[in-house]
């Protein structure tokens, strides 16, 4: 493979295990998940990838690992040497990510773990116009350098959820997404836009593999969006965290760990 990607592990040797492989999101990296994920090794074995250019991940020139399908098929490589009963999961960007991967790969996956995540954009206009806003940022990301980029990037509604975290914390949050190129950002902006991945809302009722899809209290659009994506795959289970944004494994870790354990329990025989 010749783009590989670095892959944080926690308990591979416990081959009886089910494997989880969690998916960061935009501006993150795989050590976005740790607290959670530590929170899991009793239940499962832990992969987590750096998305190409991210963390420890090489950027690769080759534009076409940034897109829907480029990245579905990296992740898929990426993971195929991994033993036993496998589940992806992922946050936001990662979830999209994750059900590409888990419906371009039918019966790899024994279940699925959906994060603030959606289907995609199923209205033309909206499409155009999602494409548009990003191309917009990717613009904006090469002009202003990632500092200044991520600093108004999380002035977003969306992750006022974090500001409520201890000042250290949240310093250290933004720091490390400080350190993402800002060549890597424009190509996920412009290339994995929401308004660029596939439609998969149609796809979703012929899902039969387990499905766990959790939003934020606080997060109304993706509430609406996870109630929607629930409601259409038949063995899906609907989880919301009280008190958390958009950021759930970051805004709270532990609680999320402990619904990732009740689901797999349940489902992952």
């Amino acid at each position: 493979m010749s783009n590989k990607l670095n892959v944080i592990q926690l308990n591979p040797e416990a081959t009886w295990l089910p494997a989880l492989i969690l998916l960061h999101g935009f501006t993150g990296r795989a050590a976005d998940w740790l607290e959670t994920a530590e929170d899991l090794t009793d239940v499962c074995r832990i992969y987590l990838p750096d998305l190409p250019g991210c963390g420890e991940s090489a950027a690769p020139e080759d534009n076409s690992v940034y897109t829907a399908e480029g990245l579905s098929k990296l992740i898929s490589e990426t993971v195929s040497g991994i033993p036993g009963k496998k589940i992806i999961g992922g946050y936001s960007m990662g979830a999209r990510a994750a059900l590409v991967t888990a419906l371009n790969n039918p019966g790899i996956f024994s279940g699925m773990v959906l994060v603030s995540g959606t289907a995609g954009i199923s209205s033309p206009d909206e499409r155009q116009a999602r494409i548009e806003s990003d191309l917009n940022l990717a613009d904006a990301v090469i002009t202003k350098g990632t500092e200044a980029f991520i600093n108004e990037w999380m002035e977003n509604p969306l992750f006022a959820g974090l500001k409520r975290l201890p000042a250290e914390k949240y310093r250290e949050i933004t720091n490390n997404k400080i350190n993402c190129p800002a060549e890597v950002l424009s190509s996920w902006l412009i290339n994995f836009s929401t308004g660029r991945m596939p439609d998969l809302w149609p796809l979703l009722p012929g899902i039969e593999t387990p499905a766990m899809i959790v939003y934020g209290e606080e997060d109304v659009k993706f509430a609406s969006i996870s109630k929607r994506m629930s409601g259409l795959i038949r063995n899906s289970e609907l989880y919301e965290v009280k008190g958390a944004g958009h950021n759930v494994h970051q805004e709270k870790p532990f609680e999320l760990a402990e619904a990732i354990r009740v689901f797999i329990n349940k489902n992952i025989k």
